[in-house]
Formats: C-alpha cells, structure tokens, sequence
C-alpha cells in the first residue's frame, strides 16, 4: 500500500498523468477541426514547454534533510491544478464538438409519430383500420411516412390539414381518428394545447435520416 502510494505522489507519476491529459486535450482539439495548424502547434509548443516547467520545478533536489521540500511539492500541486484545468478542457472541447456536430451534420433526423386521443378506444394499429388520420401535407418526410403507415395500417383514410391548431382542433373534436405529427413541433402543439401530451398518447414511431439545409447553405 505504501509503495503504491509513493508511485502515485511521485512526480514522475504526476507529472505524466498531465502529460497524458495534454496530449488527449491536443487530440481533441485537432479533431475539432476549427483552429488553423499554426495555433495547433503554438497551443501544443505551450503545453509541452509548461510540462517541462512544471517537471523541473517538481523534481526534489540533494536531499539535505527528511524535511519536505516545499519547491518539489509546490510543483506537484501546480502539475494537479493544471491536470483539473485540462480535463475540464477536454469534457468542453467535446461537449462543444457534440453540439457542433449536431449543426454542421450533414444530416439530421425527423420523427413522426401517430398520436390518438387518450380516452379513445384506439390502442394499436390494427384499431385504426378504415378510420382517418390527419396531416399536414407541407411536412418534411412526410410522403414517406404516410408509407410508411400504409404499411402498418392496410386501409384507412386522410385529411390533409394545414397548420398546428387546424391538426390539433381536429383531433380533440373527433373530425379526425388519429393525427400523424412531426415531433420536432411538439413544443408549438404543447403551446397551443398545455395539456396535448396529457390527453393523447403514441401508438406508433417512424424515424428518418433528413439532409441538413444548414449544411447545404454553410457548403453551397
């Protein structure tokens, strides 16, 4: 245990531990692809030149007593503070490239789902056979989801509706048996009925890859 201890609070160990978190934050870094390779290597030259700093400012000198010396451990708390610093870095920097790569994705995702009133009798597909289904014509993927739909349901019919409330007004008057909606405007559903996610419930899911219009605009 006490030799397991030592390893630990040795500066070599310390020291190496944020060496190794310098080259995962360097990495990182890289893979984002934002910073041109100048910066890379001006970022990369201060990370290596700080370690070597540190590094020497860690190592103990001619031991004169049993005494801790305060230089060697002054700079095994610098090297720990800098090692948080750079796994803070590292938890950002991908953090930031999730949400950068969610905007600049070539692709995006859309999904559908076909939504009943909760106190109806319509359970599961097949209890829609022959009823009608509400959407909106103008809604992305949406030729592919109806079938889609067709596939699951043999026969049944449809309402083209044009707009959040004209959907969601004919569902809760029972022109319509089951609406199919895009679950990317749930929230404009949700404010226009507070209590929609309350009063209806899912009875089926459909998901599609959809190409990214900010992509093509940033690319074209």
């Amino acid at each position: 245990m006490k030799k397991k201890l030592g390893f630990m609070t040795d500066h070599r160990f310390i020291i190496g531990v944020q060496i190794v978190l310098s080259i995962i934050l360097m990495i990182s870094i890289i893979f984002v692809k934002v910073l041109p390779m100048r910066y890379l290597i001006v970022i990369g030259s201060f990370l290596a030149v700080l370690a070597l700093l540190v590094y020497l400012v860690a190592k103990p000198g001619p031991i004169v007593s049993r005494k801790v010396q305060k230089r060697p451990l002054a700079g095994k708390i610098i090297s720990i503070v800098i090692s948080i610093f750079l796994i803070i870095g590292c938890i950002f920097i991908q953090s930031g490239k999730a949400a950068y790569n969610k905007v600049t994705s070539e692709y995006d995702y859309v999904t559908y789902s076909l939504v009943v009133r909760k106190n109806s009798k319509y359970k599961k597909m097949n209890d829609l056979l022959k009823k009608t289904v509400g959407y909106n014509p103008n809604g992305t993927k949406i030729n592919e989801a109806l079938n889609r739909l067709s596939k699951k349901i043999s026969n049944y019919g449809v309402s083209e509706l044009y707009g959040v409330e004209a959907i969601v007004d004919a569902l809760y008057d029972k022109k319509v048996d089951a609406i199919l909606i895009n679950e990317g405007s749930r929230d404009l559903v949700t404010d226009y009925k507070k209590n929609f996610d309350k009063d209806t419930r899912v009875i089926w899911t459909t998901k599609f890859k959809s190409y990214n219009k900010i992509k093509e605009e940033k690319t074209f």
